[in-house]
């Protein structure tokens, strides 16, 4: 066949597909992607130092937490389309900078008066997602989708507190700091809309995903501190436009 035909061929197939009318068409898929994120969540510390003077001390504080920054990813995948209808498994990593230092202070909750000055750093690692896209062609050029996953990080907490206000003893110092990192695990939903770009076989997503995950939950257990400093998610809204390449 000749190179010009066999170029045409090419052509008409790409066309046809990416304008998701054909009977059968399947392919893979390449892209990358740029977003915004923000996230809310709740630090919550309960804990009991009997070791510290005059007083015992105990805590139970809850700290709002709200961050957000940009997202950068890549995605991989394949879909299967049949006339108007589009199914697709994809996979990606997202990688954020929605980690900051957040400084805060409460008092003793037995005496009322000892003032802790505190600060809790919260940050997420690279995101492992997979999940299945559902869409259909409303025209050729055009197709909303919804999108159904799961995903993986591995997350840190770090939390320090000063005892500020309180006399201590050699045995009971007035800082205290703990880590801890953990995969968390969570799910997420989300929607959005796909155009062609008519640049070879590429297309321009543009996309909204609502996320829940695990809670991160540090345990201290003495001689001096007892107790529990949990970072719980509220939920992660994230918007974002991913430019993808189809191997058709």
């Amino acid at each position: 066949m000749p190179k010009k035909s066999l170029l045409a061929l090419c052509l008409a197939l790409v066309l046809f597909c990416q304008a998701g009318f054909a009977s059968i068409c399947q392919n893979f898929l390449l892209g990358g992607e740029i977003g915004y994120a923000a996230r809310s969540g709740e630090f919550i510390t309960r804990f009991v130092a009997p070791s510290i003077v005059p007083v015992a001390v105990y805590t139970d504080v809850n700290e709002g937490a709200y961050d957000q920054g940009t997202l950068l990813g890549l995605l991989v995948g394949w879909q299967f389309r049949h006339n108007r209808w589009m199914l697709g498994l994809e996979g990606n990593v997202d990688f954020n900078n929605l980690g900051r230092n957040r400084p805060f202070e409460f008092n003793d909750k037995i005496s009322g008066t000892g003032l802790f000055n505190a600060a809790v750093f919260y940050q997420q690692g690279p995101i492992y997602a997979l999940s299945l896209r559902a869409g259909y062609f409303v025209t050729p050029f055009f197709m909303p989708y919804a999108r159904l996953g799961a995903q993986v990080s591995s997350d840190e907490l770090n939390y320090q507190v000063i005892a500020s206000t309180f006399a201590t003893t050699a045995t009971a110092p007035s800082y205290d700091f703990i880590s801890n990192r953990k995969s968390i695990f969570g799910a997420f939903a989300g929607a959005g809309v796909e155009f062609p770009t008519y640049v070879g076989a590429t297309t321009l997503r543009f996309e909204y995903n609502y996320i829940y995950t695990q809670a991160l939950v540090m345990t201290e257990n003495g001689p001096l501190i007892f107790g529990t400093h949990r970072y719980r998610p509220v939920g992660m809204q994230v918007g974002k436009v991913a430019f993808v390449w189809n191997f058709l």
